[in-house]
């Protein structure tokens, strides 16, 4: 188990308890096996905002029973009860963002696991919250500890029975923007067993490459992100992205996730952009500006279908 330090469920179950988290960028895994290992940042947009108040009995609406039922059952058997908690759950979130490369998945679960404990007083740590109740972290923990502590999370790969470690947790600058673009034509999704049988047809690493993407991210991406570096620290980026990417070029064609991906990620670097990357599987496609003013100029004089399907900027703290 890690070092994590637990949560504790201080609010009274008789009143509604809200918990309210953002999204996350993944710049790469480390391995493409377990335990992986890798990082990426959290950032304030889009939301998710999940909502337990007290019911006559369990409900939730149809569209996030799947994925609710199981949390609660488990939230349930902890707690020594038989039964789901007499409490309705409320989620606001933009579900057309969903498989998009944001971990809108990750922030949700954690989010109905923790608001489900602190209605039940339950105690547990964030570990057993993320990994026995939520089911998430299996393969990338950058969401999970994102999700609690915000900022640039580099995570490294342990045994592959726990949740991997946080090696390095940097805020960056607040002024920093990161734009987020979709291609006009987006790939199929990669999730659940598409997801991991594209993992399984993986060849395994070759060693050089591992170590190319260590020193990548040891003696580039994360002095320059410590530094407020904004140059190198977009230059490290990508950098680190395409390598991680490739040691998927197997399943996914290259560096990138399909043409209609790697298309944008291209034009966006013809019109100047830094620190372009795939997040995730994608099809998302996040550009880094130093301000908000950047990323303005930037944007006046290019071609429509460049424009960002949202701005966000670096949620330097955990969900609240």
């Amino acid at each position: 188990m890690s070092d994590l330090p637990p949560t504790t469920a201080t609010k009274s179950p008789l009143r509604p308890i809200q918990i309210v988290t953002g999204s996350r960028l993944h710049f790469g895994l480390l391995r493409a096996s377990s335990p992986f290992g890798g990082v990426g940042v959290m950032i304030d947009t889009p939301q998710t905002k999940v909502t337990v108040s007290p019911a006559e009995s369990w409900s939730i609406d149809t569209q996030f029973s799947s994925r609710a039922v199981p949390i609660a059952q488990r939230v349930a058997r902890i707690a020594g009860s038989k039964d789901l908690p007499n409490c309705r759950v409320t989620v606001q979130n933009d579900t057309s963002r969903k498989h998009q490369g944001l971990g809108s998945g990750t922030q949700l679960s954690l989010s109905i696991a923790e608001g489900l404990c602190q209605f039940a007083n339950l105690d547990v740590s964030q570990e057993q919250l993320a990994v026995q109740i939520a089911d998430r972290g299996k393969r990338s923990a950058v969401g999970v500890h994102g999700y609690f502590q915000g900022g640039l999370i580099h995570e490294e790969p342990t045994d592959g029975r726990s949740l991997n470690p946080v090696v390095n947790r940097i805020p960056l600058p607040p002024q920093w923007r990161v734009a987020f673009y979709l291609p006009p034509t987006p790939n199929d999704p990669v999730s659940g067993t598409i997801e991991s049988d594209m993992f399984a047809k993986l060849p395994d690493a070759d060693e050089r490459h591992i170590c190319e993407l260590q020193n990548c991210l040891s003696q580039n991406l994360i002095p320059s992100a410590s530094r407020g570096d904004f140059e190198g620290f977009t230059t490290a980026v990508t950098t680190y992205n395409r390598l991680s990417g490739m040691l998927f070029a197997e399943v996914q064609g290259g560096a990138y996730n399909g043409e209609n991906v790697t298309t944008l990620v291209k034009k966006l670097q013809q019109h100047g952009a830094v620190g372009v990357g795939q997040s995730s599987w994608g099809p998302g496609v996040f550009a880094w500006f130093e301000s908000a003013a950047s990323l303005t100029d930037f944007h006046l004089d290019i071609d429509s279908e460049l424009r960002p399907s949202f701005v966000a900027s670096v949620m330097n703290q955990g969900r609240h």
